[in-house]
């Protein structure tokens, strides 16, 4: 019988009161039931997301780790954690848990595993991509109506996309004219 796996210390990337982030250990437990421990390799910059925590962390004071997209490989896995398993290729998403560290404990719900073929560093956008279509979905959104996207980031242009393969007519708004060429190119 293998024993359960000891905690393990690992740098994070955290809002400390400061505008700008620090890097700090921390340490990740063994996982729990229905929790996956990560060897993290990339994490996704949401220069908006982080921005905004940073500004409320250094207005607050509050300290807390940053991020919410990862992607990596299974190290340990905790009891109830169906179709994962130690070397699993996977992604993660959860504000407070898919955190910008080399280790992440994280519940499996919010992982999915990465198809044979990608590259890790393509798979954690997919994050961002689940975003997008979830959007899409709530909106309730049928063929033939239109849509206004302000701001044509990362997530903007990937709701315009998605909201384009719906059948809508898309119209995409943002003050930066290189991501208005950047949007006008991907259709």
């Amino acid at each position: 019988m293998t024993p359960p796996p000891a905690a393990l210390t690992t740098r994070e990337l955290v809002a400390a009161g400061g505008a700008l982030p620090v890097v700090r250990e921390a340490v990740r437990p063994a996982p729990g039931p229905g929790e996956l421990r990560l060897h993290t390799r990339w994490t996704m910059i949401s220069p908006g997301t982080e921005l905004h925590y940073l500004d409320r962390s250094a207005r607050t004071g509050e300290h807390f780790p940053l991020g919410y997209c990862a992607a990596g490989t299974v190290e340990s896995t905790g009891p109830g954690t169906p179709g994962f398993a130690p070397g699993d290729r996977v992604i993660a998403m959860g504000w407070g848990e898919a955190v910008h560290a080399d280790v992440i404990t994280v519940p499996h719900l919010l992982c999915r595993p990465v198809p044979a073929g990608t590259d890790l560093a393509d798979a954690v956008v997919a994050n961002l991509a689940a975003t997008a279509v979830h959007a899409v979905d709530r909106a309730g959104l049928a063929p033939q109506d239109e849509v206004a996207v302000v701001g044509a980031g990362m997530v903007g242009l990937l709701v315009a996309q998605t909201a384009a393969a719906h059948g809508c007519r898309v119209f995409v708004r943002d003050l930066r004219q290189d991501r208005l060429a950047t949007a006008e190119a991907l259709g």
